[in-house]
């Protein structure tokens, strides 16, 4: 291993070593004195940070964010929860370890979809895991606050 991947694999290591909270799935590439860095990331924010560390520790190089948002990205939207309980698992598998999870009337963000019908989500505490994306219903901000409002009785 390269002296500049020691370098991204610390650094990248560091910023999102919490995976229920972080999320990057990133590689670097490197032609000539053009390094880029590819992949997933959780928000521009995140990419803007982790670039700025890269070009503080490695000056000489020129360095390229070519990563993709989840938040804002094509999958992005605001959902609720329609079931009493939805776990948030690790991985897309009903197998997989549970992170955390939501119950009727709370609000999500989902972050993408895979074709198993799995949606990559952020729970209002932060939690960050895949649930089954047919227990959400995609809306607007504002209709995610007036339907919880609205909801003023729990039937069990």
């Amino acid at each position: 291993m390269s002296s500049l991947d020691q370098l991204f694999a610390r650094l990248t290591q560091r910023r999102f070593n919490d995976p229920r909270i972080t999320f990057a799935q990133l590689h670097l590439s490197l032609e000539e004195n053009i390094a880029r860095v590819h992949g997933q990331i959780l928000d521009r924010a995140d990419a803007t940070a982790l670039l700025n560390e890269l070009r503080t520790e490695a000056p000489t190089l020129t360095w390229q964010d070519a990563t993709h948002a989840l938040i804002g990205g094509p999958d992005y939207s605001r959902a609720l929860v329609t079931r009493a309980t939805v776990d948030v698992r690790r991985m897309p598998q009903d197998t997989a370890e549970r992170v955390t999870q939501l119950v009727w009337g709370e609000r999500c963000e989902i972050l993408s979809i895979n074709a198993g019908n799995w949606a990559f989500v952020r729970a209002q505490d932060g939690y960050l895991g895949w649930a089954h994306a047919e227990a959400l219903r995609r809306c607007a901000p504002h209709e995610a606050r007036a339907w919880r409002d609205g909801a003023t009785h729990v039937v069990c």
